[in-house]
């Protein structure tokens, strides 16, 4: 699977993370098992190489003599299991399976570089990094913050496996315990049935500027995952609410080993698909069952606006078209423009106010645009990053402005690491800018000696884009 959009910054490449029911979490050692989403029996599917695969010896009958067993046939063994567990969930999803899936075991280490080399291959460069300049800028990762090694910690020590639609084959770790193995088979065969039906790769593939509406549709295929993998292995998903699936999933991702080191931001983001997209497709199913779903894949979601609300969905509400904002000044040049939409701002408000009263002012979201904008140096390279954001209502603006002043107070400040922060409220819009700062060539940052003055006039350049 793909992970674009936002949720890209956690996962930034080909891959679902661990598909158990406490879905994220780690599972570095097979001695740990998740917290399960409802009491459940042994998994029926046979275990896999993470796990016992019998007793350690048999009795040969006519000795009486302990005699060791054959040894298992990794690759077959696997390929059963995948047999066995596709036929499950392509009756629990009401889809039929189309071609056989192939899979194989790996070592993490082995994961890691399939997902290291998709990410290179799929992911502009300018893309992931101006995703750690917006964040460092606007304070929601430190100045210090290792973006993209951190990105790819987070990942080694929560991935579980993924379906490949590159070449239609289920790789599962070779570290995990029998029920970890099973709700990950469950979770990425719905994947490859989704990529028979629908095909992943197109619908998935990333696209400059178009960020939220492939962070939408992501969240859809993780929706449907979670909802079918819940439905083949615990008998229903309506057994389990989105808070409860929350819980598990933010307490499993904390608590894994590099939870404690991982800023809260990058772990929202990494379970947000999981947690709105199943939320989506739970009510979807509410609606009209799979047929509803189904006719969601195809008619997807634009938004993750619509994706949060399915009322808007089912109206089809687009979003409000939000220019890039401008440059600061000549001599910049555009690294990377894109829209955070109603997730993303949701996500960046979680980070300044509780959840309740970030989710209510992020709900009157109708359009955005941010803007990393860089300029070479003789000692590195200057960031300055902006953020323009239209609401639906003048009270939805001033809500959200609410956040804002008491994240940041009013006016302007000056950092030394980061430069100027301002942001201002005009009518329906909000508009942040920050920065510049400078990072040279070891990866130190310094503030530049910008003004707040010049700050606050980008700013109101910034509001007046429309």
């Amino acid at each position: 699977m793909r992970c674009w959009g936002w949720d890209r910054w956690a996962a930034a490449a080909a891959i679902v993370l661990s598909g158990a029911a406490a879905a994220c979490g780690s599972t570095t050692s097979t001695s740990e098992r998740p917290v399960q989403s409802v009491a459940t029996a042994a998994p029926e599917v046979g275990a896999s190489a993470g796990a016992a695969v019998g007793p350690a010896a048999a009795l040969d009958e006519g000795a009486g003599v302990p005699v060791e067993p054959p040894a298992p046939v990794a690759d077959s063994s696997l390929e059963r299991e995948i047999r066995q567990m596709l036929a499950r969930i392509a009756t629990a999803r009401q889809l039929p399976v189309k071609q056989p899936v192939t899979g194989r075991q790996l070592s993490r280490a082995e994961v890691i570089k399939i997902i290291e080399a998709k990410a290179e291959r799929d992911i502009p460069k300018a893309a992931l990094e101006a995703q750690g300049d917006l964040l460092r800028a606007f304070e929601l990762i430190a100045p210090s913050y290792d973006f993209v090694g951190g990105i790819y910690e987070l990942i080694e020590n929560n991935v579980a496996g993924l379906y490949d639609d590159d070449t239609n084959e289920m790789v599962l770790l070779d570290d995990l315990d029998a029920f970890v193995a099973e709700q990950t088979l469950a979770h990425e065969l719905v994947h490859a049935l989704q990529d028979q039906h629908y095909d992943l790769d197109k619908l998935l593939k990333y696209k400059a500027g178009q960020s939220d509406r492939v962070t939408a549709q992501h969240a859809l295929a993780e929706g449907d995952a979670t909802s079918a993998m819940l439905e083949a292995t615990e008998g229903s998903a309506f057994l389990m609410t989105t808070d409860a699936l929350r819980f598990m999933m933010v307490a499993s991702v904390a608590l894994s080993p590099t939870g404690a080191q991982t800023p809260r931001v990058l772990q929202a983001a990494l379970v947000a698909p999981y947690l709105d997209g199943f939320s989506f497709v739970q009510e979807l199913r509410r609606r009209g069952g799979w047929a509803e779903v189904d006719r969601a894949w195809r008619r997807l979601p634009i938004s993750t606006e619509q994706l949060l609300h399915v009322d808007k969905y089912v109206q089809a509400e687009p979003a409000i078209v939000v220019p890039p904002p401008p440059l600061p000044a000549t001599g910049w040049r555009t690294y990377d423009a894109d829209v955070l939409g109603e997730q993303g701002l949701r996500l960046v408000l979680e980070q300044w106010t509780h959840r309740k009263s970030a989710t209510a002012a992020a709900a009157g979201w109708g359009g955005d645009t941010y803007l990393v904008a860089h300029r070479a140096t003789g000692t590195g390279t200057e960031i300055a990053v902006a953020w323009h954001i239209r609401f639906d209502t003048l009270r939805d603006t001033k809500e959200a402005a609410e956040v804002f002043r008491k994240r940041f107070g009013a006016g302007c400040r000056t950092r030394k690491l980061l430069g100027p922060l301002a942001w201002m409220r005009r009518g329906d819009g909000i508009a942040m800018v920050a920065g510049p700062y400078e990072r040279g060539p070891q990866g130190q940052l310094r503030g530049s000696p910008t003004s707040c003055g010049s700050a606050v006039r980008w700013l109101a350049k910034v509001l007046k884009t429309r």
